[in-house]
């Protein structure tokens, strides 16, 4: 295993927890890596943290950009990589010193196109994860990964061929830009390796967007459609009804959480319209299943009993 790795790393005010990330980067047991890092216009001294690694390490290359966001920065890594593979890791996350070694064998030993490693989160420097060791490999086709409860949407936990993303980019949205992504590149590949061994520490800082973004967005609502539009185009009618399936979901999270908060009365009438489509879809659908089609029939005969239970069990969590 000689192939050359390229791993993006998007900088944006982290530099706090920026050296751990890139210290874990350049001490991986596999060498022959292209480190990336682009400084997506940072206020603080991440600019100048990253220049200092780059200066020690002929590895590490910096680009130095206007802040667009982090789609933005890993597109602006993937437009000048070079390696035959490629991995996206966030700048106040690490990873093991292994991830980057165990990662492409199994990439080779399965010939497969993506790999998912399992991942722990943490705050701090208290990580708690089950599992560490465990090499329990599945290997599932491109076509299962884009539904599966076993392959995650998240970029950060894998490694992929860099071919992939030819033709594919990040978009410019604030949130679900992994979300926007991961079906097209799962279903481009003929299949993905997912082992259960913990190589990724996901690390949950009180600056991170998905801890302080108080607006509601809704951008999953419009990656959705494109989803299902895109598997339509296909003629892939199985996989457009598992979309409608975790839209459904995703959907439903959204509604109970914004009813029972009492956020936006408008927005709740605005998910309540569109859970009305998803349903009957659904309901239509040879390919929903019993489940999906029970909690379709549920929320269309009481919509406020689904959407409370739905709310309890969040609030629970």
């Amino acid at each position: 295993m000689s192939s050359l790795v390229s791993i993006i790393v998007p900088v944006y005010n982290v530099e706090k927890y920026l050296a751990r990330c890139i210290d874990s980067l350049i001490n991986q047991t596999y060498k022959n890596l292209e480190i990336i890092l682009v400084n997506d216009g940072s206020p603080d001294n991440s600019g100048t943290i990253c220049d200092e690694y780059a200066a020690k390490d002929n590895r590490v290359q910096v680009v130095h950009k206007n802040n667009g966001g982090l789609s933005s920065a890993r597109n602006a890594g993937l437009d000048i990589c070079t390696g035959e593979y490629v991995c996206f890791i966030d700048s106040d996350d690490f990873i093991s010193a292994y991830f980057v070694e165990y990662m492409l064998e199994k990439m080779v030993t399965y010939n497969c196109e993506i790999v998912k490693c399992s991942f722990v989160k943490g705050t701090k420097n208290a990580f708690v994860g089950e599992d560490v060791e465990n090499d329990e490999c599945l290997v599932i086709s491109g076509n299962e990964a884009t539904y599966s409860r076993h392959y995650s949407v998240i970029a950060c936990d894998k490694m992929y061929k860099s071919s992939l993303f030819k033709n594919v980019r990040f978009p410019l949205v604030k949130k679900n830009e992994d979300e926007a992504i991961y079906y097209q590149l799962a279903y481009a590949v003929k299949s993905v390796c997912i082992t259960k061994r913990v190589l990724y520490y996901y690390f949950m800082s009180d600056n991170s967007i998905m801890r302080n973004d108080k607006e509601q967005d809704f951008t999953f609502m419009e990656i959705f459609r494109d989803r299902i539009q895109f598997f339509k185009q296909l003629n892939e009618s199985e996989l457009c009804s598992k979309s409608y399936c975790k839209y459904l979901l995703s959907l439903l999270y959204v509604y109970s959480y914004s009813k029972f908060r009492k956020i936006n009365a408008d927005n709740c009438k605005m998910l309540h319209s569109e859970i009305k489509i998803v349903i009957s879809h659904i309901l239509k659908s040879k390919h929903s299943g019993l489940f999906f089609k029970t909690i379709a029939l549920i929320f269309k005969f009481a919509p406020s009993v689904s959407a409370y239970l739905i709310f309890k069990i969040l609030e629970s969590k």
